[in-house]
């Protein structure tokens, strides 16, 4: 594998090398004959290179050759990097103080000597290069393309042992006592028998397979023959049946999986696979994957930016996101079962995956010290360390800053949350930087960073770096616009960072800003909308002050990022001068990747309650129309806080792909426009309306079926509301189809809503006795009807929540009878009830019951006290009164 990684780290300083930056250079009379120069080497040392992935494992030789073209290769794609950033430079220049200096750096009488220095580094590489290709002492063939071995039928190996064996004790004693000494907890131990036909590795491993030690040591022996035709499938078939002595028939994948899984799962087991000749390690990954489950959880969009940041992922159309072609890649290796219990979120973006320890050991094993998971055994980091993570809580930073080589060559630097023991001061950031020139890399979560270095300009290769949860960061050094090849920048949860830099148009590859829970931010650097390769800014801050009104932006720089995705809050509405020709200027509706749009007056939950009142809410109490802040159509994900002051839009109808809905506080409310034209909304939030009475007007609504795809609905604390639609002149017509999970908060007038024939969760709370009683006949009703809703099933209703219905005395009990398939039911503040146990009796499939603060409970409340409802309860679990 380390040789397919170098073929494509040659590949990667080809396109570097064939890069417009570097073709239309003016410093071509010294430089560009290098550069010609090193392309050919490197053409003509990648043209061998596949098949020096073949010979890798069998000779050491190439092995050795290979590991110091790797060292070689990383020098020259850091030289073209730092040749790449200075020609970046150049073409930067414009009047302010820094680009002066660029200036000077690249005028006439300095591009003489800068030419000859940059000259002089790339025909030392290239040397280096040359010398390692000269001193290869065997034969490689040029493979233009890697072709797969050819299927061809194999004689079907067995387990049994062969009837004459002569010699082989020795060798069969090794394998014995390496089987007997894994230990039962350990991770997966692999051994492998390698030679020509006809050696008598079948023969070896038979004796090995059968010996009485090693069956005593195993509770499952399983041997199987591969030959050519490695197929996991099929292989995971074959084992299945070598457990089963069945063969299974025609199952889909997931299902042999499962049942591989059931069979091997907590059992110590022996697996011989015979006659293997396939050594394509993608393929023995997918295998290996199955077997083996690793309990760790990796987010897939940070993995990517990874990938990203290290230029493994390259696309040659420019308009073509990279971070679309890195969750290809990621698709294409779980496919392959390189990744394993993929989530996604609500709106099916990939979230999260799972790897193994298999899939880690061998990862780790084939880069050897490039790869270091740093412990507190540590003594040193290693010269030819690529990547480096922390996995320890550290005492002393100056310790790690000792440990780093004094010319690190580390591309990698994470420490996470679990690393974080003392706050890292500002010296040994400074240490720690010096030594990461090359970094690419650059994870400081939750640190404690209190003031972001200015040597950090020094890491001039840096693509990512993260210093989210720093919570004392008030603003970033001027120094760090230095970073042209920059291309994520996350300050989550920064929470006192009050400005970026001024000057951020200088960061022209940037692709990512976070800047979630950023709520001190003052606002948005003005020509922060000449960053057009940005892909994710998360959240956007109006400004308040004319203050730094000649350094902020408004919302008028929106109007070119168009390659938005994701998230976007626009927070502080309530500061914007002139809504109509801001809100138009922002050009949202040209937003056509943005999945998500929260609008917030102030800053929005939950960070508003902290905020809610003082001199700024009286600044401007008009309202405000969202009318001109129209989303493009493909919106998922739209969110309004509206503090009181915005008017609901009336284009909110039209957003056919929504997949959640909430409306907070648009006080002033009181219907929408028609909402059940959503075929794709699975949730709704309506919250702190206060002068809503109806959710729908009733005009124009002839649709029957209420949102046909909603899943949860949330109505909270909206006093006034009395029901969904004005006009309820047919009300049995209205359902909700796919309704799961209900809540209703604080609506005290809330009478009449349709029909929730599938809900199974509901939870009512601060309401009225008939309010609770309306919304559970709205539930039965539905199972009585003798219409042609009759083919409904009847309740489904398995949780019952009640909380604060102060005037509820007892439980209907006409009610309880028809909630059977109720499994948990619990009652919460409810001062005044008493009387529960001739409903309770009906509820035969209650497993858990709880009461809490109801003072006047009375279980015994039979009139002879002897009826207790216990013995018809006989599926619960628990009670908790």
């Amino acid at each position: 594998m380390a040789e397919a990684i170098l073929f494509n780290i040659a590949g990667r300083i080809i396109s570097k090398l064939a890069s417009p930056a570097l073709q239309e250079t003016n410093l071509k009379w010294a430089v560009q004959e290098e550069l010609d120069k090193l392309r050919t080497t490197v053409s003509t040392i990648q043209a061998v290179l596949l098949d020096a992935e073949e010979k890798y494992s069998q000779s050491q030789e190439v092995k050795v050759w290979v590991e110091s073209l790797k060292e070689a290769f990383y020098d020259a794609d850091d030289l073209l990097d730092e040749f790449s950033t200075d020609v970046l430079l150049k073409q930067m220049m414009t009047s302010n103080k820094m680009v002066k200096e660029v200036r000077l750096f690249f005028s006439s009488s300095n591009q003489f000597a800068y030419g000859l220095k940059m000259a002089h580094k790339i025909k030392k590489v290239r040397s280096k290069l040359d010398g390692i290709a000269a001193n290869k002492k065997f034969l490689l063939n040029k493979h233009p393309e890697k072709k797969l071995p050819m299927f061809e039928e194999r004689e079907q190996t067995h387990s049994s042992l062969p009837q004459i064996v002569v010699g082989g004790e020795k060798d069969k004693k090794e394998i014995v006592d390496f089987l007997l000494s894994s230990s039962y907890g350990a991770n997966v131990s692999i051994i492998s028998i390698v030679g020509i036909g006809g050696l008598g590795k079948t023969t070896l491993a038979q004796l090995a397979y059968n010996d009485e030690m090693v069956k005593s040591n195993f509770e499952l022996k399983m041997w199987v023959c591969i030959s050519d035709n490695f197929e996991v499938k099929i292989i995971v078939e074959k084992i299945l049946e070598s457990l089963t002595s069945e063969k299974p028939k025609n199952l889909e994948m997931n299902t042999l999986k499962d049942r591989l899984h059931d069979k091997i799962e907590g059992k110590k087991y022996l697996l011989v696979l015979d006659d293997l000749w396939n050594e394509d390690p993608k393929k023995w990954f997918k295998l290996k994957d199955l077997l083996y489950p690793k309990d760790y959880k990796i987010n897939i969009p940070c993995l990517v930016r990874f990938w990203m940041a290290q230029g493994f992922i390259k696309s040659s159309n420019s308009k073509q996101s990279l971070q679309d072609i890195g969750l290809k890649y990621f698709k294409d290796h779980s496919w392959r079962f390189f990744f394993q219990e993929v989530e996604e979120d609500a709106l099916g973006n990939l979230c999260s995956c799972k790897m193994h320890d298999l899939m880690h050991d061998l990862a780790t094993q084939v880069a050897g010290d490039e790869i270091i998971l740093l412990n507190s055994d540590a003594k040193r980091v290693e010269k030819n360390t690529r990547h480096l993570s922390i996995d320890f809580e550290v005492k002393s930073w100056q310790k790690v800053a000792i440990w780093l080589p004094p010319v690190s060559k580390v591309r990698t630097f994470a420490s996470f949350n679990w690393s974080k023991k003392n706050d890292i001061k500002e010296v040994e950031c400074d240490e720690i930087f010096s030594k990461l020139s090359h970094v690419r890399v650059l994870h400081l979560y939750g640190l404690g960073i209190k003031r972001v270095r200015c040597s950090i300009d020094k890491l001039t290769h840096i693509r990512l770096l993260d210093l989210s949860d720093n919570k004392d960061i008030e603003i970033l050094p001027d120094s760090i616009i230095k970073l042209l090849n920059l291309q994520a920048l996350h300050l989550l949860n920064c929470v006192r960072l009050k400005q970026l830099p001024k000057h951020i148009k200088k960061f022209v590859n940037l692709q990512q800003l976070e800047l979630m829970g950023c709520v001190s931010l003052t606002h948005m650097p003005r020509a922060i909308g000449q960053l057009t390769s940005l892909e994710n800014l998360s959240a956007f801050m109006v400004a308040k002050d004319n203050v730094v009104s000649k350094h902020s932006g408004r919302l008028g720089e929106l109007r070119d990022l168009n390659n938005l995705r994701g998230n976007l809050r626009i927070m502080n509405l309530r500061y914007v001068k002139i809504p109509a020709s801001e809100f138009k200027a922002a050009n949202l509706k040209e937003k056509q990747y943005l999945q998500t749009l929260r609008l917030s007056w102030k800053l929005g939950p939950p960070y508003d309650n902290n905020c809610d009142s003082g001199p700024d809410e009286v600044e401007n109490d008009e309202e405000m129309s969202l009318e001109e802040l129209r989303p493009h159509l493909n919106l998922k994900w739209f969110l309004v806080f509206g503090r009181g002051r915005l008017l609901f839009p009336s284009w909110v109808s039209s957003l056919n792909n929504l997949v959640v809905l909430r409306i907070d506080n648009c006080k002033k409310c009181q219907h929408f426009p028609p909402l059940d034209q959503f075929p794709s909304l699975k949730r709704l939030t309506i919250e702190n309306l206060t002068d809503l009475e109806y959710i729908e007007s009733g005009i124009n609504c002839d649709n029957a079926l209420v949102f046909p795809s909603l899943e949860n609905l949330w109505l909270e604390n909206c006093p006034n509301l009395k029901g969904w639609r004005r006009d309820t002149s047919t009300p049995q017509l209205l359902q909700f189809h796919c309704l799961d999970y209900l809540e209703i908060r604080s609506c005290p007038n809330l009478t009449s809503m349709p029909l929730i024939p599938s809900v199974k969760k509901f939870a009512m709370i601060n309401a009225s006795k008939k309010s609770l009683e309306d919304m559970l006949k709205m539930k039965i009703s539905v199972s009585q009807s003798t219409s042609s809703r009759s083919l409904i099933s009847p309740s489904q209703l398995k949780i019952l929540h009640i909380e604060k219905i102060e005037d509820l005395e007892f439980l209907p009990e006409e009610l309880m009878t028809n909630l059977t398939p109720l499994q948990r039911l619990f009652i919460r503040y409810c001062p005044r009830i008493t009387k529960v146990s001739s409903a309770l009796r009906h509820l035969t499939s209650l497993e858990k019951l709880v009461f809490l603060a109801c003072e006047e409970l009375d279980l015994s409340d039979s009139e002879d006290h002897s009826d207790m409802p216990w013995q018809y309860l006989t599926r619960l679990q628990s009670a908790y009164i």
